[in-house]
């Protein structure tokens, strides 16, 4: 790493990020629209969505500062707690895990009630975002970002990590792949109208 990546200080995202965060939330969600996924809902407020995801037991969100500017985040989650018996480090760690099992039993009534899928996602977890604005890019924040959240959720009782990516972003599938990601499960959508493309 050079002098300006050792500036890079990696932590936590805290309630006072939320604003520095929306921008760079509206532009991942632009991109993946451009790229084919679901369309943004209108009139998005991104600050007060980043506030909420803050907020949510569970969530787990990493930025990259430097100087006092975030130049990009990283979000992922315990899909559910971790199986019974698996090893908890240290005190944060349990406070932690007793966020995520309040929010699995909240999840365990709502799976009584038939709204949630009987599978056992203990040990997973799952990435829902990660971004590093495109000036700051090739200078392995994503990497640290991506090794900060893989390091909390394994303290957690991880094993197994997801992430899921628009196949039309060549460049973060092959950013994924280099991090040891591999092809898993096909998530393939098609239009109701037979004459529609079903990538746009």
């Amino acid at each position: 790493m050079n002098g300006i990546d050792d500036a890079v200080v990696i932590r936590r995202a805290g309630p006072g990020d939320a604003a520095a965060l929306a921008p760079m939330l509206a532009a991942e969600a632009a991109l993946q629209e451009r790229l084919g996924g679901y369309p943004l809902a209108s009139g998005v407020d991104w600050s007060a969505w980043a506030s909420a995801q803050l907020r949510t037991p569970g969530q787990r969100i990493y930025v990259a500062e430097q100087d006092g500017a975030i130049l990009g985040y990283v979000q992922g989650r315990l899909r559910a707690p971790p199986a019974a018996g698996a090893r908890v480090r240290g005190v944060r760690a349990r406070v932690r895990l007793g966020l995520v099992l309040r929010r699995a039993l909240r999840r365990l009534v709502r799976r009584r009630r038939g709204l949630c899928s009987p599978a056992d996602f203990a040990g997973y977890a799952v990435i829902d975002s990660l971004y590093v604005l495109e000036s700051q890019r090739r200078r392995g924040l994503a990497r640290r970002l991506l090794e900060t959240l893989r390091t909390d959720l394994a303290a957690l009782g991880a094993q197994r990590l997801e992430i899921s990516v628009m196949v039309a972003n060549a460049a973060a599938m092959a950013f994924w792949q280099r991090q040891g990601f591999a092809p898993h499960r096909a998530h393939m959508q098609a239009c109701i109208d037979a004459d529609a493309d079903p990538g746009g």
